[in-house]
């Protein structure tokens, strides 16, 4: 199983990706890319790397896309700011940080009933 399928698996897999609206996710050999939607950070990017010493580091970002001003018929610029950055993260803690920097829940939280149905 490849690098970026095991992050996946380890920030809940499907279940992450359908409550936070995580999408277009992009792997390589050592690292999990992928956007998010608004949340209270303001980063619109996140990328977790696994590094040498079986730790991950989880960079939040925020990019802006060239876009063309209908006044001034000219593009924007590519802008791209590091929001946050955390190095050592265990793959336990994947979720929490993830939670802490953005403010979104990534799983569904169980619900039990005492008694009958619904």
């Amino acid at each position: 199983m490849s690098i970026g399928k095991e992050i996946y698996k380890q920030l809940g897999g499907n279940q992450f990706a359908y409550i936070t609206g995580a999408k277009h996710f992009l792997t390589h050999d050592n690292w999990l890319s992928f956007r998010i939607g608004r949340n209270g950070s303001k980063a619109n990017y996140v990328k977790i790397t696994l590094t040498p010493m079986d730790t991950y580091t989880v960079e939040f970002k925020r990019i802006t896309t060239p876009r063309l001003s209908r006044k001034t018929w000219t593009y924007s610029e590519y802008k791209e700011t590091l929001i946050a950055k955390r190095e050592g993260v265990y793959c336990d803690q994947l979720q929490e940080v993830f939670t802490e920097v953005t403010g979104l829940v990534t799983r569904m939280p169980r619900v039990y009933f005492k008694g009958g149905a619904l």
